[in-house]
């Protein structure tokens, strides 16, 4: 092998073994991407994870706040009546009917009240002899107890 030869042979190898070291490097570029980006997706999963258990917490807080407050869902709707106008003589006695007329027996029945039944609930109260002030005042009251 003539000495241009051997040159040439190592002008070869010199550029694969740049390539190579080049190739490595691109490698490494990219591995270190991959920590960066699994790092970054660990963090995001990290992070959900801890949101997750931050709602799971408030659900807790909320069933336990629920918990410590009196319940006002199965009052009685004529003891409710009265309660808002009239004592023992009040509107229990004179609407109440209306009440039964759309099948609420109960404060608990008003979470599954749509605007038909309002609507329902309004004539019957109309019907019943209730001005428009307790009608609205009625309507009122258990849009508040709703919302809660």
């Amino acid at each position: 092998v003539t000495e241009s030869a051997n040159d040439e042979i190592s002008v070869v190898s010199g550029h694969l073994a740049g390539e190579v070291i080049d190739q490595a490097i691109e490698n490494l570029s990219l591995s270190a991407g991959s920590v960066e980006v699994s790092g970054n997706l660990a963090s995001a999963a990290i992070d959900q994870a801890i949101d997750n258990l931050s709602l799971g917490a408030r659900s807790v807080e909320k069933v336990e706040e629920t918990e410590e407050k009196p319940s006002r869902a199965h009052v009685d709707i004529r003891a409710w009546l009265n309660s808002m106008q009239g004592g023992d003589d009040g509107w229990g006695n004179q609407f109440g009917g209306a009440f039964d007329e759309v099948g609420l027996e109960d404060t608990s029945d008003f979470a599954d009240l749509d605007e038909d039944i309002m609507a329902d609930l309004t004539a019957q109260l109309k019907d019943a002899g209730a001005s428009t002030g307790a009608v609205d005042s009625v309507m009122s009251a258990i849009l508040s107890l709703r919302a809660g």
